[in-house]
């Protein structure tokens, strides 16, 4: 009997380990999980590389208690935000350099780029308590303030389904913007944000006032926000020593607005063809790069500015010249603005500018004079006339003495 007892007794503390080991399978998890996904599609022009930013959304509890769902209506339960989490679209342009070239709007070709990120919808079961069924949350796109994006304002849910059993299911769905409330059959997959793309085939949904300083009207290129300048070298003047290129060290400053912010910008830097090779470098008086300009060549093209970023340029080698700068745009003023062109700036070989419009072009000029000739022919003739003075006093003295032998 005791036998028995002890066997019975073995096989239970068996069956109860067992189940203790198979019991977190079963267990609610604590953690997030995939739930679903949906894509961040970000448009630059042909010359911007990737910004170094992420871009994030806002989660809150939705205030309706029931949803629409094709034809059925559902009652919704109610869970905290933390329920749910939107991954971060990072971009970092050391790793995704430059988008996939696209058309834009009108169908003309190889006008931008397109950069395409999977995200996750992420849930915490835990979060959501014993409860099954439906549950609807608030979802906005953060506007971190990086210079030059075109942030989405318009506002969306995010609905989750969870059934006993199995993982939960989540996706995206446009809401009214008046209202914030769910919209019938407005599900969506996609995101979209612009960065300097000047007529990109889909808009991120618009501010309704992006512009509310000086006047209340909507700006009227609100995509116009990246742009690009082109530096040209030329070489004046009367005397030549043959040197036909010259070294400039050129940095940017970036615009790190609003004040705080420690985000990066980064530029691109070669020929203006954008198929030609190039280099990405970041702002910042550390990263400045040096460069080769020819005399009369093509220039150095960079990409990537918005209005408040200010290019630094420094002459090398060209110390023995006389530098100037101009701008070669007609309307100059609408392409270039804050151009140095003070003495001082000028004296130490230095300048900078502000490139507020696509297409600047900036010349920094070298001139070395001599002397004319005109001015050697003056120099010398007053010791020229000594000298024939001297020579015809010299005649007449000889002349004289051969007429007294």
């Amino acid at each position: 009997m005791r036998k028995n007892f002890n066997k019975l007794a073995t096989l239970a503390l068996s069956g109860m380990m067992v189940m203790s080991m198979a019991m977190p399978a079963f267990a609610t998890p604590t953690d997030y999980e995939k739930a679903g996904v949906w894509k961040k599609v970000l448009y630059t022009d042909l010359i911007t590389p990737a910004p170094n930013t992420a871009f994030k959304f806002k989660i809150t509890p939705a205030t309706e208690t029931e949803v629409t769902v094709g034809t059925t209506k559902y009652q919704l339960n109610i869970a905290p935000a933390t329920a749910v989490k939107i991954q971060d679209a990072e971009f970092n342009p050391a790793n995704d350099r430059f988008g996939a070239v696209i058309a834009d709007k009108d169908g003309t070709p190889a006008q931008g780029r397109q950069f395409t990120k999977e995200v996750e919808i992420q849930v915490k079961e835990a979060d959501l308590g014993n409860q099954y069924g439906y549950f609807l949350f608030n979802m906005e796109e953060e506007k971190t303030g990086y210079q030059g994006i075109n942030y989405s304002y318009a506002k969306y849910k995010v609905l989750v389904y969870r059934e006993q059993g199995k993982e939960p299911k989540a996706f995206v769905q446009r809401a009214d913007n008046a209202t914030g409330n769910w919209m019938q059959n407005a599900k969506v997959d996609t995101i979209y944000n612009n960065y300097g793309m000047h007529v990109p085939p889909v808009n991120p949904d618009p501010n309704p006032n992006p512009n509310p300083n000086p006047g209340p009207n909507p700006d009227p290129n609100p995509n116009d926000t990246t742009h690009d300048v082109l530096i040209k070298k030329v070489r004046k003047g009367n005397i030549s020593d043959n040197k036909n290129t010259f070294k400039l060290k050129i940095y940017v400053e970036p615009d790190n607005q609003p004040a705080g912010k420690t985000e990066s910008f980064s530029y691109r830097v070669g020929p203006v063809d954008p198929t030609q090779q190039y280099t990405i470098f970041e702002g910042g008086q550390t990263n400045a790069i040096t460069v080769d300009l020819t005399a009369g060549g093509d220039g150095v093209h960079i990409g990537g500015l918005t209005v408040g970023d200010k290019v630094h340029v420094e002459e090398l080698d060209g110390t023995s010249y006389t530098m100037g700068v101009g701008s070669n745009n007609t309307n100059s003023a609408t392409y270039i603005q804050n151009l140095d062109e003070t003495a001082a700036s000028l004296a130490a070989y230095k300048t900078s500018f502000n490139s507020v419009k696509d297409g600047s072009e900036v010349t920094v000029t070298n001139t070395k004079n001599g002397v004319a000739p005109t001015g050697i022919i003056m120099n010398v003739a007053p010791y020229a006339m000594m000298l024939a003075v001297a020579g015809g006093l010299g005649v007449v003295f000889v002349n004289r003495k051969k007429e007294e032998e």
